[in-house]
């Protein structure tokens, strides 16, 4: 990968406006957003090429997490969930989510929180988890991701052996499934 040498990076610096950086940055965060998207739908998806994807997410990944950790926007951070999740960056995916936090939207905020507790569970931190879940529920207007959350409330309830809790959660994941078929069909 291309780097800067640190005296000709802080020269750089002094000759760039802080316009001029910021446009810079955001010109980099757009490319590295639509080539992430890119990656990672390789990975869930059945005809792509996963090596390919790894690959590139593999090579970036230091660019990518400085990038997601630094910008005030919460997309990059989301995207880069699946890659994480499929490679265990469990550090990576704390960090890039928090920070993404501070800049979602509803829907977005909704979508990361559903992110962290998915990292807490696998971390076999399930009080963590259920909070991120339970905060879903508080906040989430759709109904697909107040499901996601309950379902992984029951999960984790069930992990934890409180299988009565697990089965009120599962029960009510299942009613606004079942709405929601009815909705489509």
């Amino acid at each position: 990968r291309y780097s800067f040498h640190d005296l000709l990076r802080e020269y750089a610096r002094t000759l760039a406006s802080a316009s001029e950086v910021a446009r810079a940055r955001d010109r980099l965060h757009d490319h590295y957003l639509a080539e992430a998207t890119a990656a990672t739908a390789s990975i869930a998806a059945v005809d792509g090429d996963l090596d390919a994807a790894l690959r590139w997410l593999d090579a970036e990944r230091p660019a990518l997490v400085a990038l997601a950790g630094t910008v005030p926007d919460w997309r990059l951070a989301q995207v880069l969930r699946v890659y994480f999740e499929h490679r265990g960056h469990f550090a990576d995916w704390l960090a890039t989510h928090e920070h993404a936090l501070r800049y979602a939207d509803p829907a977005g905020a909704v979508l990361l929180r559903l992110g962290l507790g998915t990292r807490d569970m696998w971390m076999g931190r399930f009080t963590e988890g259920m909070d991120h879940f339970r905060a879903v529920l508080a906040t989430a207007a759709d109904p697909g991701a107040r499901a996601a959350a309950l379902t992984s409330l029951g999960m984790l309830a069930h992990l934890a052996h409180r299988d009565a809790e697990a089965a009120g959660y599962l029960r009510r994941a299942l009613t606004i499934d079942h709405d929601l078929s009815r909705v489509t069909a």
